[in-house]
């Protein structure tokens, strides 16, 4: 999924997938004039964890989401939870 956030003309970006391969949750940040960075978790506690944690600080910035989250069902077919 791809989420948005913006804060005056500045655009944050939140993409978050599954790596079948590792087997990681992974969680790539682009904030406005910064490099991405690529955060990987081995479960998806610590995952849902950092993504929240991630969330109430742009929260806490005054940062706004953009729409709705975008669903990349090709970057996405992690394990299910039951």
């Amino acid at each position: 999924m791809i989420w948005s956030f913006g804060r005056g003309d500045e655009i944050v970006r939140l993409q978050t997938s599954y790596d079948g391969n590792s087997h990681d949750f992974v969680l790539e940040i682009t904030w406005a004039g910064r490099p991405p960075t690529i955060e990987r978790f081995t479960t998806v506690k610590k995952f849902k964890t950092r993504v929240l944690a991630v969330e109430q600080q742009l929260a806490d910035e005054h940062w706004t989401q953009i729409g709705s989250p975008e669903i990349l069902p090709h970057v996405w077919r992690g394990p299910t939870t039951h």
